[in-house]
């Protein structure tokens, strides 16, 4: 075999390589820096994080919109089942769970919930919630670790303080593990 080809197909296989361990890896470490963010600034995981309207240096959220306010919870499934819940918002709202490789599993939005209120318990593949929580949507979660991401519009600010009392009403509470 000669030096050219033997040269092209290791830089071939290296960067194969490379490829598929910045497919794996990337994500992952966006997420935990994502996560160590938002936890920090909520004082913890399985805490509720409610932020600010967003300006241009607004950075919680990666690129947020001026119109939206966002509330997080960095979950952690370890301590036990997680559950979310409180009211959802006039106009526009939405709930979104993202795994610890960035992978979005779970999206509600407010049209979903005409009662105007969201009750969800992550769970780890295969739990079971108890007899107590039936009714409540049980999300199996990919991953023991991710993020819980809560989208509200708030147009021209005029309701902000009423997003407020919105925001102050959510829950994130982890559950005994049965």
């Amino acid at each position: 075999m000669s030096t050219i080809v033997l040269s092209l197909l290791i830089a071939g296989v290296a960067g194969f390589l490379a490829y598929r361990l910045t497919l794996r890896r990337v994500p992952h470490l966006i997420m935990r820096r994502a996560m160590a963010t938002i936890g920090k600034a909520a004082g913890g995981t399985n805490r509720l994080f409610h932020g600010k309207r967003p300006t241009a240096t607004a950075r919680q959220v990666v690129m947020p919109a001026p119109d939206l306010i966002y509330s997080s919870c960095v979950y952690d499934l370890s301590w036990g089942p997680v559950r979310l819940q409180g009211p959802v918002a006039e106009g526009y709202w939405s709930l979104s769970a993202y795994a610890e490789n960035t992978d979005n599993f779970f999206v509600a939005n407010d049209r979903e919930l005409p009662e105007r209120r969201f009750d969800v318990v992550l769970t780890r593949k295969g739990e079971r919630l108890p007899a107590e929580f039936a009714g409540v949507t049980a999300i199996p979660a990919p991953s023991d670790r991710g993020i819980l991401l809560i989208r509200m519009f708030i147009g021209d600010g005029s309701a902000l303080d009423h997003i407020r009392d919105i925001q102050q009403a959510m829950r994130c509470d982890v559950l005994p593990r049965h």
